[in-house]
Parts: C-alpha cells; structure tokens; sequence
C-alpha cells in the first residue's frame, strides 16, 4: 500500500525502480477507496544518469540544435512536448550513443532540439560523428517527426 497523509496532504510512493539511464515520464492515477475522487498526474522529464555524470548548463542558444518537421504548438496543446523530449533523449544517448552532455531544450520553430554535446577528445567527437551520420541516414527514426536539419558550431547538415 501506499501511505496517504491527509492532514499534509503527502503520497509517498516507495520503491519504485528505475534500473536504466534515460529520460523518463512518470505516469500516476490514484483513485480514492470509495471511488469518488480520481487524480491523473504526469511528470515533466526526469533523466535518470549514472551518479558521476555532471550535465552542463548552458545560457542563451546551445551552438548545436536538430530541427524537426513536427508542430511544437500541437504537441505542447496535446501535452505531448515532455514525452516527445524524452524520446528525443532517449533516442540521441540509447540509440545513437550521442554524447548528450546537457538537458535538452525544445524550442518553436518546426521543433528545434537544442543540446550540448561532450565531443572533446577522439572518443566524444567520434560518437557525435557517428551519432550525426545514423540520424541523417535516417530522418524518419523519431516517430511523428522528420528531421530536416542540424546545425552544429553554425555548420548545417
């Protein structure tokens, strides 16, 4: 069972696990006993990361963003912007092994993903390369969304 204290008005949830890295979106309903009351709760992001990873922060515009063919206004309306950025970075770090080094910010503009990316050294700038070259083999591998293009240190793939 899950403790419910009404007079502070606190859930508490215990044990729930998680046992890969990830951006995840967490899903609750809970129902009164009598059936009288329903909430429906949904996260924003939460990125799951191995304890010795410190993500950047960046100010103003990150130098490297992808843009997507996808309409921001609709997925925010439909409440599906937070679910999309989490199969973005779910997608750039599990799939395409991309060196995300910060949380990934999603602006207007078709959908621009903006992001900073760990490429210094021979093993950071390959996996980008890599990670780079599959998503612009494939631009239809996120669902709902065609990458139309990527933009790194004002270069434009």
């Amino acid at each position: 069972t899950t403790p419910v204290d009404p007079t502070t008005g606190t859930i508490t949830a215990t044990d729930l696990a998680i046992s890969d890295k990830g951006m995840y979106i967490i899903k609750l309903q809970i129902t009164s006993s009598n059936g009288q009351y329903s909430i429906q709760f949904t996260s924003n992001g939460i990125l799951v990361k191995e304890n010795s990873t410190v993500l950047e922060v960046f100010t103003g515009f990150p130098t490297t963003y992808m843009t997507y063919n996808a309409d921001y206004d609709a997925l925010e309306s439909e409440g599906k912007l937070e679910q999309f950025r989490a199969t973005l970075y779910n997608y750039y770090t599990i799939n395409l092994k991309l060196p995300v080094s910060s949380d990934i910010i999603l602006r207007k503009g078709s959908v621009l993903a903006a992001a900073t990316y760990s490429t210094s050294g021979s093993s950071g700038s390959q996996a980008f390369q890599t990670g780079i070259s599959n998503m612009l083999s494939n631009p239809s591998a996120v669902s709902g969304a065609q990458l139309s293009s990527i933009n790194h240190n004002s270069r434009v793939y």
